[in-house]
């Protein structure tokens, strides 16, 4: 167990200063030291630089961690690379091939052109940035797995950076970047499925970093894993020392595909996309969450639908998220928008083949704010004692804006509500509908609605709205909303009695 928390956490060991390819071998070993490990290995000088073989990690136990034999850790050079940075080499050919262990037949390929990595000096640490110009690594099950997967990752220009240790300010940032980035799954069961799916995706780039308060160590990292209290006090203990996580990233355009054959369910799909930006931080004080694309178009068939293909076409879509994770009283958000969201004839006709309903688009804009508390550690602690966790505070409800229309129908709303300590709502607003009548029509002529249901929802809507003046067409109406003290509500100045 402490080998493999040795792999997950040997990124934070202590930095060393100097870096050459004695050194760099040297510092290999002082962070495994740090873990309570001993790295050893075959160390023979090679031109000006140092070949590592017959590499192995211990806890001082009698096994020892070894790559097998043909593994690109079989060898591993050190090369200096000038500008003070060390080229790793490791013993990968063009092409690799692996047997799977406990599954005969089974094996993993490898395949590389350019590939490079270079550990370069950065004030008290080092920074490793792999590249390569195409990397490609490919999963084969063997014919007689009963359920057998092939699976192949592709990725064109690739480059990957990251530090061996935090800065002086505990930031600890993983870049990934590529120009293309691909992949295949293909599975199933010979006798009752199959899937395939494959995914493309253009100009991917990606940033994250960890933020760990200063001065963390190995045994402030190991505590986490102990039994509760210690584990969620560990963890309390960073989260309140600044323990963050932010990412940024970019996406071009892609396409992806799935296909399911069975017995029970079938489709075929695509989706194309167009580029597209999110970001993320997460942290003590809170989740910020925000992503941006350009939209794309959906096509798919299924034997559920008999007019054969469908397809939407999806506008651009923007969200941003705001949640707080402290006791006070702190803004929270929610904004969302989407653009002309639109079904082709075979999609409309899947569900109204007689045109009883306006082809108009699917569009929403809805942006909803106010104050929040939500004590994080105490939901923690909560949660580790398996006890109901305290729901958020909600104290203020702000309805900016909510539009979203489609088919002839529109709902827009305003508003804003503030809670007591009760959670006992004060606020006012105004709700509109638009269409509504005509939604019931087509709702009974398509059978979704009784004549009944139909008639039942109009007289609930006549009681509780006014026919908008002056509006087009009349199928408009509009409640403006009081709630006062003691659940008092008044919808366009009536009192409705509250149960």
């Amino acid at each position: 167990m402490r080998l493999a928390t040795a792999l997950s956490l040997i990124l934070l060991a202590p930095p060393a200063l100097a870096l050459t390819p004695d050194e760099l071998w040297a510092r290999w070993q002082d962070q495994a030291a740090a873990f309570g490990l001993t790295l050893t290995a075959t160390a023979t000088p090679e031109g000006d630089g140092l070949a590592l073989t017959a590499l192995a990690l211990s806890d001082g136990g009698p096994v020892a961690a070894t790559p097998p034999p043909g593994t690109p850790l079989d060898r591993v050079t050190l090369t200096p690379a000038g500008d003070g940075a060390v080229a790793i080499g490791l013993a990968l050919p063009a092409t690799s091939r692996f047997a799977v262990p406990d599954s005969p037949g089974s094996e993993v390929q490898v395949d590389q052109r350019g590939l490079t990595i270079l550990a370069r000096p950065d004030g008290g640490r080092v920074i490793y940035a792999l590249a390569a110009e195409a990397l490609r690594v490919g999963a084969f099950a063997a014919p007689s797995e009963p359920f057998p997967v092939t699976f192949g990752l592709e990725a064109q220009g690739l480059a990957l950076s990251l530090p061996d240790a935090p800065d002086a300010a505990g930031a600890f940032p993983v870049a990934l970047s590529a120009a293309g980035l691909a992949y295949l799954l293909d599975m199933g069961d010979p006798l009752s499925f199959a899937q395939t799916q494959t995914s493309r995706t253009d100009g991917l780039a990606m940033t994250m970093t960890l933020a760990v308060p200063p001065g963390t160590g190995l045994a402030d990292l190991e505590a986490l894993g102990a039994p509760v209290p210690a584990g969620t006090d560990a963890l309390l203990r960073l989260i309140e020392g600044g323990l963050g996580l932010s990412l940024q990233a970019s996406a071009g355009d892609s396409d992806q595909t799935d296909r399911l054959q069975s017995a029970f369910l079938s489709y075929d799909y695509r989706v194309r996309s167009g580029p597209s930006t999110t970001s993320l931080r997460l942290s003590g004080e809170g989740l910020a969450w925000s992503l941006a694309g350009e939209g794309g178009t959906i096509a798919g068939s299924t034997p559920l639908l008999p007019v054969g293909e469908v397809g939407v076409t999806v506008g651009p879509v923007a969200l941003d998220l705001r949640v707080p994770f402290t006791p006070r009283d702190t803004a929270w958000g929610l904004r969302l928008s989407l653009g002309d969201t639109v079904l082709d004839e075979a999609a409309w006709s899947a569900f109204d083949p007689g045109a009883l309903l306006p082809r108009e688009p699917l569009r929403a804009e809805i942006d909803l704010g106010g104050e929040m508390a939500f004590d994080l550690a105490r939901t923690i602690r909560a949660e580790a004692a398996g006890r109901t966790a305290p729901p958020p505070d909600i104290r203020g409800l702000d309805i900016r804006a909510w539009d979203i229309a489609f088919a002839g129908g529109r709902i827009q709303a305003t508003g804003s509500l503030a809670f007591d300590a009760a959670m006992n709502p004060t606020g006012s607003g105004e709700l509109t509908l638009a269409g509504s009548s005509r939604l019931l029509d087509a709702g009974v002529a398509l059978g979704l609605l009784s004549d009944q249901d139909a008639r039942g929802a109009r007289l609930a809507l006549a009681s509780f709205f006014d026919p908008a003046p002056g509006a087009p067409g009349g199928d408009v109406l509009v409640t403006r909303w009081e709630v006062g003290p003691g659940n008092r509500l008044r919808l366009n100045g009536i009192d409705v009695p509250l149960q």
